[in-house]
């Protein structure tokens, strides 16, 4: 076979090497040609006695020419034959001989790793690359002034920003190969926006055969009273064909008789859809859209349920099994007190929990025991709501709550809670038990406090030194505390070069605290900081700094900027405010003014 294969490649090549002289050979004659036709003498006898004989010369070219078009295709022919023989070799490469099943566990991981990376990154990052990265035009973003744009981190941020990553489409784009491989694989499509896509929504409803799906949908109507819209809907129809398959479920709407429907039509699937996750979000639009009916059984329905957030939301919780349910987030929370004792206390396996304003009606009661949640890494309260008639709503859950192993910790607008949050602080510094006091450091590495009115200074800082493992320190709107706070953080004991206050610390971000008098005091945190990092195998030195709103002008941290620019290695300081605390749309702001962002970011 060798041979055979090698003689053949030979008479071709020869073949080819016949053609370069015949094409050479055609060229040559042709260019005589076309000169010979472009002389005088031949334009005068065009109009002179040997006109018959031109007329006979352009005949016989045409007849030429139209062979020429069919050698052409002709040779085209065996090129694309030829062309498709060299290709079907790189199936002699390893990765072209990866198997299907491989190939398609490969693709799973990148969209594993794509969908993790996009909850989490950019609310991490929003912070460092706002406002100067946004631009009124859809899906072009400025790049900062001194960012390079090739920037490894920086690519990643817009990446997320324009929210166009899938990575099974980008995966189908190398080669056939690989796309006939995404294609053919159900769980790459088991996403499905509803809301003005329906077009793609169902090409992906056809490509994901029978595998459960993720459904996010829209019930959105002018007028909100047309009770008929959401049921006669292509979107509802989408979720009432496919109930037994929905494993989770987003769905905005601006009633809750729309929500109930939706769940009424899940519940009655046969078989029952595999429900792990549930997000419910009822507008505020509508005053009577913020509760489900009491009386409704979902127990069997979600009896497996992992991830549960509600906004706006009073739900059934009779009908709720606790065992497995790992993430908890209710907005605008109604529960009372004895209602979220009990939810938590049946929820062993909790391991985030997020509870905003808080509307609880018995506040300081209904909390019998402690609530011990030992795999709990994530805690958020906020209370814009601040108080009602019986005094702080967040008290109760604070003076009863135990998470040793709590990680992230966001605390805001808890006006009046200060004694319970102290009490709890130092909970997370004691041992598993509720009862013993065997003493361990705290494990929280991601804090945020915002918004406290009530809060000195020393108690801040009272906190603050019960969490020496902190690595990422977020204060908003803490007026007055700023100053004091910035002072502490470059103390050190006597014979250390380690800061006494968070001497782990990376990042640093302060917002609306205009409080801070001079950047000499920030500059003050880095030096000791870097300091720290040279003298010590222990010392940390903060890589991300960020300064928006907080009393330093201009003048002042420009004699710094180029220090901090040597020493930080993302700075950002702006006068404006972050665009996701701003009370409009974002595609509505002109972003002016004098911020500016500094080094590579």
């Amino acid at each position: 076979m060798a041979a055979i294969l090698l003689e053949a490649v030979t008479s071709w090549e020869s073949s080819v090497s016949m053609l370069h002289s015949f094409i050479k050979q055609y060229d040559e004659s042709t260019s005589n040609l076309v000169a010979t036709l472009r002389t005088q003498a031949y334009r005068r006898g065009i109009e002179g006695t040997i006109f018959g004989v031109v007329e006979t010369v352009l005949d016989r070219i045409n007849c030429q020419l139209a062979d020429l078009t069919g050698i052409e295709e002709r040779l085209e022919r065996v090129r694309v034959n030829l062309t498709r023989c060299r290709n079907s070799s790189k199936n002699l490469s390893p990765i072209s001989r990866i198997p299907p099943e491989i190939l398609s566990y490969i693709v799973t991981l990148g969209q594993e790793e794509d969908e993790e990376t996009a909850r989490t990154y950019q609310k991490s990052q929003d912070v460092l690359w706002y406002p100067s990265t946004v631009s009124t035009s859809p899906g072009v973003f400025n790049t900062p002034e001194g960012v390079d744009p090739e920037d490894p981190e920086y690519k990643l941020y817009l990446y997320r920003l324009s929210k166009t990553s899938h990575f099974p489409t980008l995966f189908s784009h190398v080669c056939h190969n690989w796309r006939d491989v995404v294609l053919s694989t159900a769980t790459f499509w088991t996403k499905i926006y509803t809301f003005n896509r329906m077009e793609k929504a169902n090409e992906h409803l056809s490509r994901s055969k029978e595998c459960p799906l993720e459904v996010v949908t829209q019930a959105f109507v002018a007028g909100y009273d047309n009770q008929d819209y959401w049921k006669n809907s292509s979107e509802f129809k989408v979720v009432e064909g496919n109930a037994s398959r929905i494993a989770s479920l987003q769905m905005l709407a601006h009633r809750s008789e729309d929500v109930t429907l939706t769940l009424d039509e899940l519940a009655k699937a046969s078989p029952l859809p595999p429900m792990r996750r549930l997000k419910l979000d009822v507008t505020a639009f509508h005053s009577s859209s913020t509760c489900l009916a009491q009386n409704l059984e979902y127990d069997n329905l979600l009896a497996g349920i992992q991830g549960l957030d509600l906004q706006n939301v009073y739900f059934p919780w009779n009908s709720l099994a606790y065992a497995n349910l790992r993430e908890l987030r209710i907005g605008a929370v109604r529960e009372s007190g004895h209602d979220i004792f009990t939810i938590l206390s049946a929820s062993p396996l909790l391991e985030s929990l997020t509870l905003e304003d808080s509307l609880m009606p018995e506040p300081t009661v209904g909390f019998p025991g402690p609530i011990l949640l030992k795999k709990l890494h994530t805690l958020k309260l906020s209370n814009s709501m601040i108080t009602n008639e019986q005094g702080p709503s967040f008290n109760g859950l604070l003076s009863s709550l135990h998470t040793p192993n709590l990680i992230n910790l966001s605390m805001s607008q808890l006006d009046g809670c200060g004694s319970s949050i102290e009490d709890f602080v130092k909970r997370l510094s004691s041992s598993d038990s509720h009862t013993e006091t065997k003493v361990q450091e705290s494990k929280v590495q991601f804090l945020s406090l915002q918004f406290f009115r009530d809060m000195d200074e020393d108690m801040l800082i009272r906190l603050l030194s019960t969490m020496p493992n902190v690595v990422d320190l977020n204060m908003c709107g803490m007026v007055g505390m700023t100053h004091p706070v910035l002072s502490s953080l470059s103390v050190c004991d006597e014979g250390c070069v380690v800061p006494r206050l968070l001497p782990k610390l990376k990042a640093l971000r302060i917002t609306w605290c205009n409080a801070i008098s001079s950047s000499e005091i920030v500059k003050d945190v880095i030096q000791s900081r870097l300091d720290a990092n040279a003298k010590s195998e222990n010392g940390v030195k903060i890589e991300r700094l960020v300064l928006i709103q907080c009393g330093i002008n201009r003048t002042d941290i420009g004699e710094t900027r180029s220090w901090l620019s040597q020493n930080v290695r993302y700075f950002i300081y702006t006068q404006e405010p972050p665009l996701h605390m701003l009370p409009f749309p974002e595609n509505e702001i002109e972003m002016e003014g004098d911020g500016f962002v500094d080094e590579e970011l």
